[in-house]
């Protein structure tokens, strides 16, 4: 019995002897994130086949740490965001599990187990440091540089996606960007010519894609780049371009996609246009392109007593001119100026000159007949002068006449603008219109608009203004009856009213006149054709 149990407690002692020599060693290392705020590195394993290097380097750091960086087991470790699981293992055997910690900005790491921690020397910190995994996270917002130029100008751009890192043994480990390496940036592009090019220095992406939208519109959808420029649209816009760089390993099964955007706003200088509405120069017209569509834009000349405003039509500024026909002949200066709206540096100030012609007319017999309708009215109507200055500051903003304007009646006109007459005290009409018939004979509208003035005078029968729009109104005076009232809508062509003989006269007769921006004009200019053609 005693020999039993000596062979029992001898087998025991050599099992636990050799249990005591029984060496696992580890042949692979897991490492698992548990808090990485800045990346979603994966987990990834160190194994004695494919990185012998690394894990024997991981294996000697954890022995020296083992050996002589235990610290104090009351030392409280302070909260550290770089965590990660580390799990040893023989084989598919799990051996024992650490954590190991980083603080990257004090150069410190820790071991920890259940019962232990212990601190890795610098040195050792340092080593761990100099592997590919862990690279990609002490440059945890590291990705390739790359380059846009705009005309030889840097472009700001955002930066967004997920890259791979290239680790020691060709592995690849993965994580996305979140927050945009610099803000996207708004460029004026003032040249015709535009070259847009980019370069990446650190590393040629595989493939590179273009998509191009503006206001939310797709203006070209992904496409593949074989070339080191993009094109640009010509037309003014904001346009966002986004690349898409990827880099690809055919042997792995990884792919990097980083996407690079930034904005262009195309905006050309303003462009001043004047010119004369026909070949008789009787009308100017000024336009105005590429201009801040919220500014204000004006004209002003020594033609003209105040400034007068242009109106924005399709993101156009126009505006009609008069050149009153009592002016002197010569060389005037016209200065276009404007101001952007709130906020906006941008200010326009454009001077020509332009040549105002002497006044043109045609000689014609007076009858007597003429010449008494001619006594009724002066040449220069201090009524009708009252007009223009009293009753034609607000006009309409938008254009409300279509094509050229009508006659104001479907009959031969008997005395027309620009006459000279030959009888006595008669000469040159510079403002109006005179109509006279044998028979009364209805008066129409000249075009669209809108009745702003039907009034009777004692000396001079009726009176209609009509408001056509951006500054133009048309006049009619002297008839016998009108068909309107102030405040209507008038079409092209239609009634507003009759003339009539007077007991002074033996023709009916009426006048007629062209009011812009406070000025009479020459009628003639509307007859022959839509004088704001630009407005089209």
């Amino acid at each position: 019995m005693r020999s039993f149990l000596c062979f029992i407690l001898c087998l025991l002692l050599l099992t636990a002897c050799s249990s005591a020599e029984e060496f696992l060693p580890t042949t692979s290392l897991r490492f698992t994130p548990l808090s990485f705020p800045y990346s979603n590195l994966g987990e990834f394993t160190l194994s004695d086949n494919q990185h012998g290097e690394q894990l024997a380097l991981f294996l000697k750091v954890f022995d020296d740490t083992f050996k002589s960086g235990k610290i104090d087991d009351e030392a409280a470790l302070h909260e550290l965001a770089n965590t990660f699981s580390l799990q040893l293992f023989s084989g598919n055997t799990l051996t024992a599990v650490y954590r190991l910690i980083f603080d990257f900005e004090k150069d410190l790491a820790f071991l920890q187990n259940e019962h232990h921690a212990y601190a890795i020397s610098q040195e050792n910190f340092h080593q761990i440091m100099e592997t590919g995994y862990f690279n990609v996270i002490f440059q945890k917002n590291h990705a390739p540089t790359a380059q846009f130029y705009l005309n030889s100008k840097d472009i700001r751009y955002s930066v967004s996606g997920t890259w791979n890192y290239e680790t020691y043994q060709d592995n690849f480990l993965s994580y996305r960007i979140y927050q945009q390496q610099e803000q996207a940036t708004n460029y004026i592009v003032t040249d015709n010519d535009f070259h847009l090019s980019y370069a990446f220095s650190e590393k040629n992406p595989d493939q590179l894609y273009v998509s191009i939208r503006s206001n939310e519109q797709t203006l070209k959808s992904r496409s593949l780049l074989n070339s080191s420029s993009i094109e640009i649209p010509t037309q003014e816009g904001d346009y966002t371009y986004e690349l898409e760089a990827v880099w690809s390993n055919p042997d792995l099964p990884y792919k990097a996609v980083l996407y690079y955007s930034f904005r262009i706003a195309v905006n050309y200088p303003p462009k001043v246009k004047l010119e004369f509405a026909d070949s008789d120069r009787l009308l100017l017209l000024a336009t105005v392109e590429n201009y801040d569509f919220s500014g204000k834009v004006s004209a002003s000349s020594a033609l003209w007593e105040d400034e007068i405003p242009l109106t924005l039509i399709n993101q156009q500024y126009y505006g009609l001119l008069p050149i009153p026909q009592d002016q002197k002949a010569g060389e005037y200066e016209i200065t276009i100026s404007g101001s952007g709206s709130s906020g906006s540096n941008e200010n326009l100030l454009h001077k020509e000159l332009v040549t105002v012609p002497a006044a043109s007319h045609k000689s014609k017999t007076l009858t007597n007949a003429e010449a008494e309708l001619l006594k009724v009215r002066s040449p220069v109507d201090p009524y009708l002068l009252s007009l223009a200055d009293n009753h034609t500051a607000i006009s309409a903003a938008e254009k409300l006449w279509f094509g050229s304007f009508v006659y104001p009646i479907a009959r031969p006109l008997s005395f027309a603008y620009g006459q000279s007459l030959n009888g006595k005290d008669f000469s040159y009409q510079p403002f109006y219109q005179l109509y006279a018939f044998s028979e009364p004979t209805d008066v129409i509208a000249a075009a669209n608009g809108i009745v702003r003035l039907a009034v009777e005078n004692p000396e001079n029968g009726y009176t209609v203004l009509l408001d056509h729009g951006l500054g133009v109104f048309s006049v009619y005076s002297g008839l016998a009856e009108i068909q309107t009232s102030a405040g209507s809508y008038l079409f092209s062509k239609q009634k507003l009213g009759t003339c009539v003989k007077s007991d002074k006269v033996k023709k009916a007769y009426f006048t007629y006149g062209i009011i812009v921006n406070g000025y009479y004009i020459n009628p003639s200019v509307f007859f022959t054709r839509d004088p704001v053609f630009l407005y089209k």
